[in-house]
């Protein structure tokens, strides 16, 4: 009331009322704000706490090469002591990889190159992958990205490459493409990659020689380095914000879970092997008169020797006491298990995966398990194709297409550019008879074909054709039969399969 009083003693033309209403309008509206407002964004308490690391900087200043460099180290370390981490990232590397796609040249009319041309370069193309032990190479490149969180690749010309197109692929490591003074003159220039005005790679920098390797730093200085065009360098990683330009270990959420496994496995066997060390243990409540020199009792920390599996009779006073065996607890399966299954989640790889242990998983929870984890393979997959393999290809072609006779002619100096595609390995499936009853059925009604299936198999549908009719016509040669090929389910057996399905679900 006095404010209102005060209000309308300085001659203001706003009554009283008018005010009361104005101020309840203006509670009943930060009411509202504070009811409809987010819990998250609220400060003090234990959101000061949680979330105090929380910051608003830049993904050029998160991912600096200080914290690149620390994340790096700990993913390397971990991966190198921890049997699970090396496991995780062998078993990614190898289902995206495999034993590598196979390049397939379409011979269609629109493209203008004869299925025979077509076959003649997949065959010199594998030759030369086999000769460079591409695949292999590639295959390291994925490990390093996961625990990494990036590579870089560079085309060079090898002499010793013993094949026509004497082109290799060679790995850089991620410290070497840096930028070696205290911190980047140029703006545009991002720890050792330079940019364009609109964002995109022009050079790298890349050190001589890795920056730790005090042998090669007493020869050379650790400054020395190359700039080397964006057209001959690879960058492979994985951005996570907007205006990343340098890569994290792929593991990096992770890291903590699997330090605090090892810690909990560690504390768990220490406890375990106190226990054993320590049998037993002797509590008196009346210890004898120390001055009395007629009996000769023990002294504190004196081992007492006992027969094993004889009981034995305690001096007066004197109680003896076993260690219970309480390690490993209860629930350090469960823990374990737990941690494994948040470790994987970071690469959508299922528990079974993880700890290579389906025990606790029926056919059709595995399988269903499993099939996310192959959806990011196939994401991942055609992340590595298009920024890996088709560069690689496409540097091949151009390097191929210059020797003479090498390729037939319909290949050669191509305009416009020759269309391919991979035939990557298939997931290999834990009950080929229920997948082939899905193949058939797909077939039968009409929703897939022949060209779909091999591919998802990995092949070759043309390869597919050709070599049934060679098997047929060497078996007319030899004089065999040709067998009887199975005929399709009836729906009565696919209910059984569905019923078998049901069953193991229950």
């Amino acid at each position: 009331m006095k404010l209102l009083s005060l209000i309308s003693s300085a001659g203001s033309t706003v009554s009283p009322k008018r005010v009361r209403t104005k101020l309840r309008t203006a509670l009943s509206t930060m009411r509202m704000l504070q009811a409809f407002s987010y819990e998250s964004s609220e400060t003090g308490g234990i959101n000061e706490t949680h979330w105090s690391a929380a910051g608003s900087i830049s993904a050029r200043q998160a991912n600096s090469p200080g914290v690149r460099e620390s994340l790096r180290n700990r993913a390397r370390y971990e991966t190198a002591n921890s049997s699970l981490a090396r496991g995780i990232v062998d078993t990614y590397a190898e289902d995206l990889i495999g034993d590598g796609p196979r390049l397939q040249v379409p011979s269609t009319k629109n493209q203008g190159v004869s299925r025979q041309d077509a076959q003649k370069l997949e065959q010199i193309w594998n030759e030369w992958v086999d000769t460079v032990d591409l695949w292999g190479t590639l295959l390291l490149a994925v490990s390093s990205k996961v625990t990494d969180g990036e590579v870089f690749s560079t085309i060079v010309t090898d002499e010793k490459v013993d094949h026509p197109v004497q082109m290799n692929i060679k790995l850089i490591e991620a410290e070497r493409v840096a930028n070696p003074y205290s911190s980047d003159i140029d703006i545009r220039e991002v720890d050792g990659i330079k940019f364009d005005k609109n964002g995109n790679p022009t050079k790298y920098r890349v050190l001589k020689h890795h920056p730790d390797d005090r042998s090669i730093a007493q020869v050379n200085d650790e400054n020395d380095h190359d700039w080397i065009d964006a057209d001959y360098i690879i960058h492979f990683f994985t951005a996570r914000r907007v205006g990343q330009v340098r890569g994290v270990p792929d593991i990096t959420p992770a890291l903590n879970q699997f330090a605090q496994l090892r810690r909990y496995e560690s504390a768990t066997l220490t406890a375990a092997e106190n226990a054993a060390n320590l049998a037993t243990s002797i509590q008196t409540d009346n210890p004898p008169d120390p001055e009395d020199e007629s009996y000769s009792a023990p002294e504190p920390m004196d081992e007492v020797p006992m027969t094993p599996g004889m009981a034995t009779v305690m001096p007066d006073g004197y109680k003896l006491f076993q260690t219970k065996p309480e390690h490993p607890t209860t629930t350090f399966a469960d823990f374990r298990r737990q941690i494994a299954n948040d470790i994987g989640r970071c690469l959508s790889m299922p528990i079974n995966v993880v700890l290579c242990d389906s025990s606790k998983h029926n056919f059709a929870s595995g399988k269903l398990d499993r099939m996310i984890y192959f959806k990011k393979i196939t994401v991942d997959r055609r992340e590595f194709r298009v920024t890996e393999i088709d560069r690689i290809f496409r540097a091949w072609l151009s390097q191929a297409q210059l020797v003479d006779g090498l390729l037939p002619e319909s290949l050669r100096r191509r305009e416009p550019k020759l269309k391919f595609a991979w035939m990557w390995p298939a997931q290999i499936h834990a009950d080929p008879a229920k997948e082939g009853a899905g193949l058939r059925h797909r077939l039968e009604t009409g929703v897939s074909n022949e060209i779909i299936e091999c591919a998802n198999l990995g092949h070759d549908w043309q390869d597919v054709l050709d070599g049934q009719l060679e098997v047929e016509e060497y078996r007319k040669e030899l004089g065999l039969t040709t067998p009887e090929k199975t005929p399709a389910l009836s729906s009565g057996n696919s209910n059984s399969d569905n019923r078998e399905d049901d069953d193991e679900d229950e």
